[in-house]
């Protein structure tokens, strides 16, 4: 098993850590980390009763709520867009429509040389 040494000595040994945890450490440090202050009274016992409720922790429900708030997707960390929502499965076929469309469509040679 390989081992990573720690360069700063605790007392008179060093820290020894497996590799694997070592790794499992850097990957999670690869997210970042906040502290949050002056979280109401209110919002706390909101987050709180919204993270029991859910059966999550404290920490994936505030995550969670900052992620809508700033309208990112969760899978994707791209904004989340739903202002058309409405009008899928919607379309009605119209053949004036699409005469027009396939008009507007049509390339006039003469124009293009």
């Amino acid at each position: 098993m390989l081992v990573f040494e720690h360069p700063r000595p605790i007392g008179k040994t060093n820290l020894l850590l497996a590799m694997p945890a070592y790794y499992a450490y850097v990957a999670y440090m690869k997210t970042k980390q906040y502290t949050v202050r002056g979280i109401s009274p209110l919002l706390d016992r909101r987050l709180r009763q919204q993270a029991k409720a859910q059966n999550k922790s404290l920490n994936a429900v505030a995550v969670e709520a900052l992620r809508k708030a700033s309208g990112l997707n969760e899978a994707w960390g791209a904004a989340v867009y739903d202002d058309m929502d409405d009008l899928i499965g919607s379309w009605k076929s119209d053949p004036a429509a699409d005469a027009a469309f396939a008009q507007m469509r049509s390339i006039d040679g003469d124009l293009w040389k």
